[in-house]
């Protein structure tokens, strides 16, 4: 464990992070983003290809926003998911902790 902890310390190290700590902090699960999406899609009369449908259905959140980059575009995607996921100004007691270590880098499996 102290090899660990002297490893982390020398800087060489990059954090993968799940998604708890954005939800943490306000921003949504893949499941809740994909859902606001759906909605949105559903209130401005947008085609939802039967595609779209099986994949929203089985959580293949991937799947189901490539369809929605190929059916509606790259900027009306890209519009949405920026407005979904704006800054919460929220802090967070795991993103605290793991930022007071020096990583080179940290890779989240979240949106942002």
């Amino acid at each position: 464990m102290e090899d660990l902890i002297n490893y982390i310390n020398s800087g060489n190290c990059f954090a993968l992070v799940g998604a708890g700590p954005s939800c943490e902090i306000g921003l949504p699960s893949w499941k809740q983003l994909a859902d606001g999406i759906y909605s949105d899609m559903k209130s401005e009369n947008l085609d939802i290809t039967n595609f779209m449908e099986e994949y929203h259905a089985k959580a293949d959140y991937p799947k189901f926003f490539n369809e929605i980059w190929h059916k509606h575009g790259q900027d009306w995607l890209l519009k949405k998911i920026n407005y979904k996921i704006t800054d919460t100004k929220i802090q967070g007691r795991v993103y605290n902790f793991i930022s007071s270590f020096p990583f080179r880098s940290y890779f989240t499996t979240n949106l942002r």
